[in-house]
C-alpha cells in the first residue's frame, strides 16, 4: 500500500483508491443494502412499533446463546418474514401434514440475495463504525454468545455498537443508526433457532 504524496488517494494491488470517493462508495452499497431487504422480505411491515431506546442490553452477560435479540417484545419480529413467505405461492409448492416443499429455484434466489446482504452489511459495519481494515476481525463477528466466547454486537443508547477481539485487543465501533435499523431487522428474522414450521431441506 502507497500513499500519495497529498495523502488522499492510496495504491493498493495496483489499483488507486481516492478517500474522497469512499462516502460515495459507503452511500452506494447502504442503497443496495436497503433494495436487498426490500426484495427479501416482500413488502412486509418492517416499521418498528417501539423507540431503538426500550432496548435494554446487558454488556456482561456472557450467558452461551444469549443476545439482546431474546427481549421479549421483539418476539412477534422473530417470526414474522418465515410466517410470509412460507404463505406464499412464489416460495411453497405445497404443504403436507405439516411438512413444506419449497420452490428450489425461488429459494435458491432468495438465499442468494440474502447472502448478497450479509456482504454488505459486512462492509458497512466494518467501514461505517471506524474499524482499522482487518478481514480476519469481520469474519469473526457474533451476534450472540457461544460457548467461551463473547458476542459482537450489541444494543448501546444511541444505536448498535460491534466490540471485536482480535490479538489480545478490543476494537470498538458505532454502527450509524439507519444500519443500525438495517442490522436489527436482518437478526430479527429468525436466526436464532427460534421454533418454526418443519421445512423441507433445499439441496444446492
Amino acid at each position: 500500500m502507497v500513499w500519495d504524496p497529498e495523502h488522499k488517494s492510496i495504491d493498493v494491488r495496483g489499483e488507486t483508491i481516492h478517500l474522497a470517493d469512499i462516502p460515495t462508495a459507503y452511500s452506494k452499497v447502504l442503497d443496495q443494502a436497503k433494495s436487498l431487504f426490500k426484495w427479501l422480505t416482500e413488502g412486509i411491515e418492517t416499521a418498528l412499533t417501539f423507540p431503538y431506546s426500550d432496548i435494554v442490553d446487558d454488556l456482561n452477560n456472557s450467558t452461551p446463546n444469549y443476545s439482546f435479540l431474546q427481549t421479549p417484545f421483539l418476539k412477534e419480529y422473530r417470526l414474522r418474514l418465515i410466517s410470509h413467505l412460507v404463505q406464499s405461492p412464489r416460495f411453497v409448492l405445497r404443504v403436507v401434514d405439516g411438512d413444506i416443499e419449497w420452490n428450489k429455484v425461488a429459494a435458491r434466489e432468495w438465499m442468494r440475495k440474502a447472502q448478497e446482504l450479509n456482504g454488505c452489511l459486512l462492509f458497512l459495519i466494518h467501514v461505517g463504525s471506524g474499524q482499522p481494515a482487518r478481514g480476519t476481525e469481520v469474519l469473526s463477528m457474533l451476534f450472540r454468545n457461544m460457548q467461551n466466547v463473547h458476542r459482537s454486537l450489541f444494543a448501546i443508547p444511541g444505536g448498535l455498537a460491534t466490540i471485536l477481539g482480535y490479538n489480545k485487543a478490543w476494537i470498538y465501533g458505532i454502527l450509524p443508526f439507519p444500519l443500525t435499523y438495517i442490522v436489527s431487522l436482518d437478526k430479527f428474522s429468525d436466526r436464532e433457532g427460534e421454533a418454526h414450521p418443519p421445512i423441507s431441506p433445499c439441496p444446492p
